[in-house]
């Protein structure tokens, strides 16, 4: 399940993992996994943290209940899996507030496994984070040995 909280700080990427910033609407996204590379069947732990870097409250507006899609695909651009996918998301206005310098913090496990919820096989992956407040993605590299 989806983990959310907010945080005054946002935590720090393990040293050594694979990390990507963007800055959209006032908000740095940070993107980053727990390790680079990973044995099959290993749990992918992945964090988005958005930062308010202005000196104002920022309101992110969502259309469900659904704050954030995540998306493992292949280096061919194959979707692999979805966070969203399969799941049913209550149509009904969310609103978040992050205070100037506050950290909201999102956290998944990916298992490896793919949209029919089988191993997936050795190789690269790009996980894609998207915030559905902005719009913005960001994305990360991981390697399955």
């Amino acid at each position: 399940a989806l983990g959310v909280t907010c945080v005054p700080t946002p935590p720090a990427p393990p040293s050594g993992s694979p990390q990507s910033t963007r800055v959209g609407r006032g908000i740095r996204h940070t993107l980053h996994t727990n390790k680079s590379v990973y044995r099959r069947g290993e749990i992918v732990r992945i964090t988005l943290s958005k930062t308010n870097i202005t000196d104002h409250e920022i309101t992110l507006r969502y259309r469900t209940r659904q704050i954030v899609e995540i998306t493992v695909r292949n280096l061919a651009g194959g979707l692999v899996w979805s966070f969203g996918s399969g799941r049913t998301f209550a149509p009904s206005t969310r609103v978040i507030t992050i205070f100037p310098g506050g950290t909201q913090v999102i956290k998944e496990d990916w298992r490896q496994v793919d949209k029919r919820g089988r191993q997936v096989p050795p190789g690269t992956y790009v996980i894609t984070a998207v915030n559905l407040g902005t719009n913005v993605s960001v994305s990360v590299r991981i390697q399955i040995r």
